[in-house]
Order: C-alpha cells, then sequence, then structure tokens
C-alpha cells in the first residue's frame, strides 16, 4: 500500500462497499479523507457520518462528510470546491459509483471536472477508481495536469490506491 500521508483525498460514494473500503484503506495510508455519498438519501448521509466516526476514532483522522447528488453539476461544483478549502487543496478523488446507478459516466464527467480543476491549483493530482470509461475524460484531465485511471472491474477497493502511483496507470505521463 502507498504512503499518502498528508495526501487529501476525495471519496465520492463512500456509502457503497468499495467506496468504504476505498475510505478505510486511504485512512489507513495516512490520507485525509472527505466522504460524500453516491445518490442523495437521509441513510446514505447517515451511513457516510457514521463511517467518518469510526474512521476519526480508528485513525486520530478528522474526516468530511457531505451528501450530495453526484448527477447535479452545481451540487458537485461547491462540494469539491468545499472540500478542498476544508482540507487545504486536494491530491486525490475516487469515484465508487453505486451499481444500480445508470447514470454513473455522466456523474463520474461532473467529479472528474471539477476535481481536476482544484487539483490543479494544488500544482495536479490524481483522479482514480470507477468501473467506468476513462477515455472520454482524459482530455479534461490533462488539460489539468491531472490524469484519469479507472480499477478492471473486479479489482479490490484497497488495491485501487495503487492507481494513486504513476506506474499504476499504463500509457499516462503523471505531471509534475
Amino acid at each position: 500500500m502507498p504512503d499518502l500521508a498528508g495526501r487529501r483525498a476525495l471519496v465520492v460514494g463512500a456509502d457503497t462497499p468499495a467506496g468504504e473500503e476505498v475510505a478505510r484503506a486511504l485512512a489507513a495510508a495516512g490520507a485525509q479523507v472527505a466522504l460524500v455519498t453516491a445518490a442523495p438519501g437521509a441513510e446514505r448521509a447517515l451511513h457516510v457520518q457514521r463511517l467518518a466516526r469510526r474512521l476519526a476514532q480508528e485513525h486520530g483522522l478528522r474526516p468530511l462528510a457531505q451528501a450530495i447528488d453526484p448527477h447535479n453539476d452545481m451540487a458537485v461544483r461547491v462540494m469539491v470546491r468545499q472540500v478542498a478549502k476544508a482540507l487545504g487543496g486536494l491530491d486525490l478523488a475516487f469515484f465508487c459509483p453505486s451499481p444500480e446507478d445508470a447514470e454513473a459516466q455522466e456523474a463520474f464527467a461532473l467529479v472528474v471536472r471539477y476535481a481536476t480543476r482544484e487539483m490543479k491549483r494544488q500544482g495536479g493530482g490524481v483522479v482514480g477508481m470507477g468501473h467506468l470509461d476513462p477515455e472520454p475524460l482524459r482530455a479534461e484531465a490533462r488539460s489539468n495536469r491531472c490524469w484519469v485511471a479507472v480499477a478492471p472491474p473486479g479489482t479490490e477497493p484497497a488495491q485501487a490506491l495503487q492507481l494513486t502511483q504513476p506506474q499504476g496507470v499504463e500509457g499516462e505521463e503523471t505531471p509534475r
């Protein structure tokens, strides 16, 4: 597992099983985390808040927890900006959609758009995780000195953290 001490990570979909595992792995690796739901709803919001409390107890962190509709352009834009301000920047963003989300690709595009814009302000970063198609999003990510990686279906969520390393993305160069 990579050492992510001091890195600032956003996990959209922290209410999904994969998102929760990614959030736990990030916290264990030393990252500051912001946990966001993959869909609106009180039950999902409570799940993310409980996860934030558990991570705080287990790792001594102060995770952020938010509930938004990741399909809403303005909600994603505002959430990413708030997370970046609260964490003092953004280095990593993971998108872990709910398996029943038929519009996950569109939500993924919003997360890539706004997260990479924030990462550019901090000197670059990585967007990883999601069983989606990264190809339509690569040009926008590159224009923000970032890159997009997608864990192949069946990848263990904790292994997705390897995508935060430059060698984890075949054919992509890490911006410096």
